[in-house]
This record gives C-alpha cells, sequence and structure tokens, in this order.
C-alpha cells in the first residue's frame, strides 16, 4: 500500500516525522504556485515528489506539478530502469513527466546566486563529470519550468548533502559563500526560485519513511565508487570523522546555518553597494560597458545611506561586483579570488589620470580600463 496523504499514515512515525519537517519549509502558500520537481528515481526525490503530492492533495491545490527525470544515459540499462521508475511514480499519481535524455554538449552554464560549487577552475571539463551534469540538469529544469509556467523548482537536497557541500567547499578553499552551503530559497535567472524543502531532514528519515509507507525507489550504484570528490568524501571522509566526531554533521550543518545568516548581510550591503556605484553605459559601436565608481565619499552617491567607509570595506565591494556579473550575466564560472582580488584593488586603489587606459582581462574576453574616479569592464574590441 502506497499513503498519499499524511492523515493516512497514523502509524508510520518516520513518515509524520518527515512531513512535520516538510511542512515548515514548503507551506500552504507554496502549494498555489506551479512547480517542476527533480526527480532522480532516488530515496530522496521519491520522497520529495510523495510530500508535495500529499500537500497538493490536502489543499486541493489546483496548481501545476510537474515531474522532471534527465536520463544522462551514462549507466546505460540502470539509467534507463531509473526513468522507468520515475515514470511509473508519475503515472501512479496521475501527474505529468516531463523526460529528456541527455546529449553530450557544451552550453552556458545557469548559475544560482549560490552556487559556489561552480565558481572559479578551468572551464575545460568533461561532460560526464560533476560540474556539467548539475549544470545540465539546471538547463533542463529551468526550460521545463519556462514551458509549464512554473515558478517552483524542486529539488531533494538534505541535510546529509548540506553537510557534505560545507566539507568539501572547506577541504577545496572557499570563501563565505561556500560555508554557507546551500540555501531553503535561491533565486534562478529572473523568474524562478529553486526550493530545498528537506534540506533539514536526515537522509536516515527519508528512507525510513519510504520504507513504512512501502515506496520503492532507485538505487544508483555509482554513488558507492569514490572517483568523484563528493562520493569521496561521503563514502570515506565523513565516515572516517564520524569515528572520532560522532556529531560532526550537525556541526558542519551549524556552521553553515551561522554562515548563512551573516552572508545574507553581506549580500544586502553588496546590492546596495551595486545599486550606488555601479551605471551601465553603452558605447559608440553598442557595446555595453560597466561604470564602477571608485570615489566614496559622503557626496559620492545619494543611494548610499551607510557610513562611506562602509562603502570601502573589500568584502562588501567584492559581493557588490559579484551581483554585477550576476545582474548583468557576465561571464563568471572562471573568475577567481585572484580575478575578485585585482578588480577589488582597482576599485580601491584606481588609475589617478584623467586619461582612460586598459588595466587588463577578465575572463570571458572581457576588458578592465581605469581612469580617474571609475573603473570600466567591457568586451575585448578585437
Amino acid at each position: 500500500m502506497k499513503l498519499d496523504n499524511p492523515d493516512d499514515c497514523v502509524d508510520s512515525d518516520a513518515w509524520l516525522g518527515l512531513w512535520t519537517a516538510f511542512r515548515t519549509i514548503w507551506t500552504e502558500e507554496a502549494d498555489r504556485i506551479g512547480v517542476v520537481v527533480g526527480c532522480s528515481g532516488g530515496a530522496d526525490s521519491v520522497a520529495l515528489v510523495r510530500l508535495i503530492e500529499a500537500a497538493r492533495r490536502q489543499t486541493a491545490s489546483p496548481a501545476s506539478l510537474v515531474i522532471a527525470h534527465l536520463n544522462h544515459g551514462l549507466r546505460g540499462e540502470d539509467s534507463d530502469r531509473d526513468e522507468a521508475h520515475v515514470r511509473s511514480l508519475a503515472e501512479e499519481l496521475g501527474r505529468e513527466v516531463v523526460v529528456q535524455r541527455q546529449k553530450q554538449s557544451r552550453q552556458a552554464p545557469v548559475q544560482y546566486d549560490d552556487d559556489p560549487d561552480d565558481r572559479g577552475g578551468s572551464g575545460q571539463r568533461l561532460d560526464s563529470d560533476e560540474a556539467s551534469l548539475r549544470q545540465a540538469r539546471r538547463r533542463f529544469l529551468v526550460q521545463t519550468a519556462k514551458q509549464h509556467g512554473c515558478r517552483y523548482i524542486a529539488l531533494a537536497h538534505t541535510a546529509d548533502d548540506q553537510a557534505e557541500t560545507v566539507l568539501h567547499h572547506v577541504l577545496r578553499g572557499t570563501g563565505s559563500a561556500g560555508v554557507s552551503g546551500m540555501a531553503i530559497s535561491t533565486p534562478i535567472e529572473i523568474d524562478f526560485i529553486v526550493r530545498r524543502p528537506l534540506l533539514n531532514v536526515r537522509r536516515t528519515l527519508v528512507r525510513q519513511a519510504l520504507t513504512e509507507i512501502r515506496q520503492t525507489w532507485r538505487e544508483d550504484l555509482s554513488n558507492q565508487e569514490s572517483r568523484y570528490t563528493r562520493n569521496w568524501i561521503r563514502n570515506e571522509i565523513l565516515p572516517a570523522i564520524r569515528q572520532r566526531l560522532p556529531g560532526v554533521d550537525a556541526s558542519l550543518i551549524r556552521l553553515a546555518e551561522n554562515q548563512s545568516q551573516t552572508d545574507e548581510l553581506l549580500t544586502r550591503f553588496g546590492r546596495q553597494w551595486f545599486d550606488a556605484f555601479v551605471s551601465c553605459v553603452l558605447g559608440s559601436d553598442s557595446s555595453r560597458w560597466l561604470r564602477i565608481q571608485t570615489s566614496f565619499d559622503r557626496d559620492a552617491s545619494r543611494l548610499w545611506k551607510h557610513d562611506h567607509e562602509l562603502a570601502r570595506d573589500r568584502a562588501v565591494i567584492t559581493r557588490g561586483l559579484q551581483w554585477m556579473f550576476q545582474q548583468y550575466q557576465l561571464p563568471m564560472r572562471d573568475m577567481t579570488q585572484t580575478h575578485w582580488h585585482r578588480l577589488c584593488d582597482l576599485v580601491l586603489k584606481p588609475h589617478d589620470e584623467p586619461e582612460m587606459r586598459s588595466v587588463g582581462h577578465l575572463p570571458g574576453r572581457m576588458e578592465m580600463k581605469s581612469e580617474l574616479h571609475a573603473v570600466w569592464i567591457g568586451p575585448i574590441r578585437l
């Protein structure tokens, strides 16, 4: 027997616990908004589909619920069985399912505002590696949301995923955004919001709940291989740490929560800095140039309502510059910490001559120019 409504699961403590945790994030307001649910066929995403379906039925919501599955085809027949399982689940629930079979290609990445996993690096990555697979899923989910008029994209990341993500970022070196981990709600592009309603739930509870309501799921055996860094952290590093520090998962999650609060404040200041000191100018050849003001005295901008010394804070400037890249969709994937430091240095110590001159290049064929009281960023002219 498979149960759609938690009211029918009074004897299932795990399902009720999962439902309660889910409902603290996925409120009745969310029930009224169309949603695309990314479903791999694994336990976490299957549970998320059933939870959102139960919520829709509880509130009799007519809002769209679309189940989306991307078949990467990397595991042959196992990938096809995953797809079949998702199709069967959608048919059982009477919900539309959208399936896409992955074609190996390189396309421009879709970035979340809190996507430190995909910042930096060489940019030369194989289609079968982790970053490319994530980008393919995101493009597919955004496209599906556009086609079906859905504002929400629901993903089934759990607290375990959060702990693994934070440790991964710490081990390879990261900024404050990386330590903050994933957010429960994240804007993507302009019109969509990624929701992660299971982010406070442990993976063991999800599996126990599905077992109690006799809902099957698929196991991706490749997750047991440690050739990918995330799998290595999940399968080897975290288990080794838990033997000495059993509370490491909770500590990592708490670290992310604390840093997220600080990061939200920094982001707020950064966006206000962007509004006050960045403007867009069209060149004579219709190219777009961004002008960054480098004078921060009290009369520099009427839009800056804070102490003028805060406008010179490196963390605020860097966050404002990152927001600028996102707003104007500048190539950000290959921007490293060195690039951000260089750009911040130019803003704080600008060229003091009236004539504009080139002062360097940035990834994505962008040029930096400097003049008295301003730094400019625009396309390299051939």
